[in-house]
């Protein structure tokens, strides 16, 4: 369960099943799924050689401070991954918010970057009133069909009113340490954020 600022209701962050899509890029399957590290909730990624079924690496994605849920994965030719995912906390300000973190494979490991805030939870969520509040497991990041530069990464946030919203947000790698510098968001039915990195 995912912790909220207010304590009152926890979220339920589903189980350990891969609820987004397995990626396959040079002969490797990549997948992330929701585990539990020291009660709290954590991202597992893992990639699987696609041939013989053997795991080639793994990793988790956890912090004592924070529950990270509903993750999704994208991985280019060159090795760049993008991974998209929710994190809440009992801060006071760490409501359920839209998250990613850029890493580089390899050919045997992921190494990531630190969380990026692609758009920060507005208000605690209590749509049902109890305790294992439902959170949708909506999750996808994808490599640009025509840009193999640019991943795109669709994640939930908490927004007020007991509502979620969507965060939309392209995220272009030019280099093999991405920094931030544009982020512009264009006001729609969800919203839609973009990040250039140089």
């Amino acid at each position: 369960l995912g912790h909220q600022p207010d304590g009152t209701a926890q979220i339920d962050t589903l189980d350990s099943r891969i609820s987004s899509n397995v990626i396959y890029q040079n002969g490797k399957l990549f997948m992330v799924r929701t585990v539990n590290v020291s009660n709290k909730s954590a991202i597992r990624w893992t990639v699987l050689d696609e041939a013989t079924n053997a795991v080639v690496s793994e990793g988790t994605i956890a912090n004592s401070n924070f529950d990270y849920y509903q993750g999704s994965i994208a991985i280019n030719a060159t090795g760049d991954v993008v991974l998209g995912f929710n994190r809440s906390g009992t801060g006071t300000s760490d409501f359920i918010g839209s998250y990613a973190r850029v890493g580089k494979f390899d050919g045997t490991n992921i190494t990531f970057g630190t969380d990026i805030v692609l758009q920060s939870g507005l208000a605690n969520y209590h749509l049902i009133g109890g305790a294992g509040e439902r959170w949708g497991d909506f999750s996808a990041t994808r490599l640009d069909p025509t840009d193999s530069s640019l991943f795109w990464t669709f994640q939930e946030f908490a927004g007020t009113n007991n509502n979620w919203q969507t965060q939309v947000t392209a995220i272009r790698i030019n280099s093999s340490v991405p920094e931030p510098s544009v982020l512009m968001p264009i006001i729609g039915t969800g919203s839609l954020g973009i990040f250039l990195f140089s």
